[in-house]
């Protein structure tokens, strides 16, 4: 996304969504912009998620540091945490999203349908993940657009948060 109103127009179409942990951040932002988004948190312990991380081979586009790696995964995992301490927030374990039940939660919760068997039938034994490598090419080929994207964000939630004090009279 390069701007709040991508934002706003990706989220807006039916049936859209992103699995993305690096948005978690800027959440307050997202749901600023669309009050009424449906939320899934994932929660996977952080060791899992570096060990993972560190056994992609990614060598040819970025080096991972073990140390600085797990820093940034358990900022993510905090900002995760609470997130899931949200009452409309659906939290589900990793470890669980190979069951069905799970699997229709997620479904039920994000989308405006019923539970659908055939959908079940057709995905459930397939492992359909992102290329991390792409996204890493992707990244820097427009790291400085995305870099200048992620400032802007931050700015935005600076003036969101100050408004809301203002609103509350804090300020």
């Amino acid at each position: 996304m390069r701007s709040m109103e991508d934002v706003r127009f990706f989220f807006s179409q039916p049936n859209i969504g992103s699995v993305e942990t690096a948005a978690a951040p800027g959440r307050h932002l997202i749901r600023h912009l669309i009050p009424n988004i449906r939320e899934v948190v994932i929660l996977r312990p952080v060791d899992e998620v570096v060990g993972s991380m560190m056994n992609l081979d990614v060598s040819d586009v970025a080096q991972y540091d073990r140390a600085t790696l797990k820093k940034g995964m358990e900022y993510g995992d905090r900002i995760l945490r609470k997130i899931a301490r949200e009452s409309h927030v659906l939290t589900v374990d990793y470890s669980d999203l190979g069951k069905r039940d799970t699997c229709i939660k997620i479904f039920e919760h994000c989308l405006p349908y019923s539970f659908d068997e055939k959908w079940w039938d057709s995905l459930h034994n397939q492992n359909i993940q992102v290329n991390v490598k792409d996204v890493l090419l992707y990244y820097f080929k427009h790291k400085s657009a995305i870099e200048g994207f992620k400032k802007h964000c931050k700015s935005e939630l600076r003036r969101l948060y100050r408004s809301s004090l203002t609103m509350q009279g804090g300020m």
